[in-house]
């Protein structure tokens, strides 16, 4: 929903005495020949925008992370978050940045009441399972169509041209993505959907059936009409068995959907000149657990870099944002474009740090097409060898798709494929984080933020989306 503009932040007016002159070093022209910027910079030029960035202290990164761990669960409008939200402001002005403020809006939340999945007539019915979120409020009786494992949506079309129809039962998945099938499957007729899990331990993975963009478009009312559940490991083996042999299920679901205040976490380093540079990092968790590696860390890793950042003087002001409410469809960020749609103008890039030090997971670096190549000349020259590069304007992943919607070229580094066993558990703990892998791939990414900052040129100006989700450009 966007902002009302008596609620936008500030806008980007600046007195700079030559202001064509500024924005063609954003435009990434020259600003004494006016050419445009070499699209491959040298090791040589990068090095010197670069330098001076030492490598994050991992004392001062377990330090932060271990403190927001210590503070439990911070799912959105609970207490937990409440107090990381505070213990973020804090720290920030601990660190000398600018204009420290907390952005404060509205959501609707998920509020699990019951979740219940029976196997009909078997002698142990009762099945280990968690709401899957954002789902109706429903009791229903059925048959079971399995529909198996889903990664893409064209799988659902090949898939279902050889079951039975899905009308009229209950529709069994297995996916890290049901945002992607649920509307398909409830168009199709299911009476409910049942995801297989794949967590170890017991634990059931939490996970959401509604996501971005549409959380962003109805923020204050969005979810589907039909239950839903989520199984953990063991019960789907027992479902599966069931589903084989005729069996029926019963399933069961009630949530509400209150509405509770959130807010971003915003800090500031000043620059010499106009242009701007964000950095982010969410707060908020899933249902369960602490939430260490999603994202404790990734806001310990944006203190670290905030305060060596602030040890060095920065071309372009670089913009500090802890998240709210990443995980049910990135609204923290998306608010925050909206709100500040008067300064997108001059914000020349944005890095986004989620999910940092799971291993073994491959050196992923997520980015539109714009800055693409600059990222990744950027964080390899830093010492990060890239395993596998995707365009993040193809999947709603995280924080920096608003961003990139919004006109803003943006990169995403990361180590947490969701196929992770651990991945939106309880199992996400502190003492699972490899602390060398968080240095290793907040250093790369705070290589890039510090050429964002100060690189006087740069071969990019808007981002360049092969999707756009969602118009957010101001």
């Amino acid at each position: 929903m966007p902002i009302p503009r008596s609620k936008r932040g500030p806008s980007s007016t600046s007195s700079h005495p030559d202001r064509s002159r500024a924005r063609s070093w954003i435009c990434g022209r020259c600003p004494t020949t006016k050419q445009p910027a070499c699209c491959s910079a040298s090791t040589s030029i990068i090095r010197h925008a670069t330098r001076g960035i030492m490598r994050l202290d991992i004392v001062n990164i377990r330090r932060d992370t271990a403190a927001l761990c210590e503070i439990g669960n911070r799912f959105v409008g609970s207490d937990g978050e409440r107090q990381a939200r505070d213990y973020i402001f804090a720290r920030m002005r601990e660190l000398d940045l600018q204009s420290v403020r907390k952005d404060m809006f509205e959501v609707a939340t998920y509020r699990p009441l019951n979740a219940k999945c029976t196997l009909v007539g078997a002698a142990a019915p009762a099945l280990d399972c968690v709401g899957l979120q954002f789902m109706g409020s429903d009791r229903v009786e059925a048959e079971a169509v399995l529909i198996g494992e889903l990664s893409d949506t064209a799988d659902l079309d090949a898939i279902c041209r050889h079951l039975p129809p899905v009308r009229g039962r209950i529709a069994v998945i297995k996916t890290s993505y049901p945002y992607l099938f649920v509307d398909d499957l409830t168009e199709r007729g299911a009476l409910g959907i049942v995801m297989l899990g794949d967590a170890p331990d017991g634990y059931c993975r939490n996970l959401n059936a509604m996501m971005y963009p549409a959380l962003v478009e109805r923020p204050n009312g969005a979810h589907h009409r039909i239950a839903g559940v989520t199984l953990s490991e063991q019960s789907s083996t027992m479902l599966l068995a069931h589903i084989a042999a005729g069996g029926r299920l019963r399933l069961e679901h009630q949530a509400e959907y209150p509405i509770v205040e959130t807010g971003n976490v915003i800090g500031e380093l000043p620059g010499s000149d106009v242009g701007e540079v964000v950095v982010g990092a969410h707060y908020d968790t899933q249902l369960d657990g602490v939430g260490a590696s999603d994202n404790a860390l990734g806001i310990a890793c944006l203190l670290e870099m905030m305060r060596q950042l602030g040890e060095h003087d920065l071309r372009r002001r670089v913009v500090a944002v802890a998240f709210a409410d990443e995980e049910a469809g990135f609204r923290g960020s998306a608010d925050y474009v909206q709100r500040y749609g008067a300064r997108l103008a001059e914000t020349v890039g944005m890095v986004n740090l989620d999910a940092l030090a799971w291993a073994p997971a491959q050196r992923s670096l997520h980015a539109d097409p714009s800055i693409m190549e600059f990222a990744a000349e950027t964080a390899e020259a830093a010492g990060w060898l890239i395993e596998n590069r995707a365009d993040a304007s193809l999947f709603p992943g995280s924080d920096h798709n608003p961003f990139i919607d919004a006109g803003v070229p943006a990169a995403f580094f990361w180590r947490n494929p969701p196929t992770h066993p651990y991945y939106h558990t309880r199992g996400d703990s502190l003492d699972r984080i490899d602390f060398q892998i968080a240095v290793d791939t907040a250093s790369a990414a705070a290589a890039v933020v510090k050429r964002l900052a100060n690189d006087p040129t740069l071969p990019f100006d808007r981002s360049q989306p092969t999707r756009r989700w969602i118009d957010l450009r101001p």
